[in-house]
């Protein structure tokens, strides 16, 4: 009798998903993994480490209790957590991550806007390719953001004292054109960057003359 020898590999085999939570789920078929009590993972080689959360999207992951990961290649890391935009990524409580390729990292964020990052507590980043630091921040409505525009905010420094008291000591928005603020005066200054290139310049020619 002639033996024979057959090598299988991994692509062999079907795709295994596997289930460890109590009353969890990990979608048959997907190589989707849940380790969490009332977890569900349900996308492609996707990852849920959370208890009571859903990971519903490809190649997502999620480790925060009670969130949801729906955006595509996403990723969320703090408790109730909701990132939806695609490779997006959550790190704060209570975080709301829906831009595209956005980062939230400080308590109750909200970040909309696309290519973002909000490392302020409680405040909104709305512009495209925004940073935001510090808490409590002015909560600018009328920004785009899919695309650049000149006269949205493009970096903030916040530091409101409440909620109903929101404020920024710098911002800048992407002319180039920035603005401080010391909170409770009415101290503002405004600097062209364009016309403070001109003063300096002019003031250089007027010594050597």
């Amino acid at each position: 009798a002639t033996t024979e020898i057959y090598t299988l590999s991994l692509h062999d085999a079907l795709p295994i998903s596997i289930n460890l939570g109590a009353n969890g789920q990990a979608k048959t078929g997907t190589y989707a993994f849940n380790s969490a009590g009332y977890g569900i993972s349900s996308g492609f080689s996707s990852i849920s480490m959370g208890y009571n959360s859903t990971v519903s999207n490809d190649y997502a992951f999620n480790s925060g209790r009670s969130s949801s990961v729906t955006g595509y290649e996403a990723a969320n890391f703090g408790a109730v957590g909701t990132v939806s935009g695609q490779g997006a990524k959550n790190f704060g409580l209570s975080g709301q991550v829906s831009g595209t390729q956005s980062l939230g990292f400080k308590e109750n964020n909200t970040t909309t806007a696309d290519q973002a990052f909000n490392g302020s507590y409680y405040t909104y980043a709305r512009a495209f390719g925004v940073s935001r630091f510090g808490y409590l921040g002015i909560d600018f409505t009328s920004q785009n953001a899919n695309n650049w525009v000149s006269t949205d905010i493009l970096f903030s420094i916040d530091n409101g004292k409440n909620d109903t008291t929101r404020s920024c000591a710098l911002t800048m928005n992407a002319r180039g054109w920035t603005q401080h603020k010391d909170l409770g005066t009415t101290q503002i200054k405004i600097v062209d960057s364009r016309s403070e290139e001109r003063r300096v310049g002019k003031e250089c020619r007027s010594r050597w003359s």
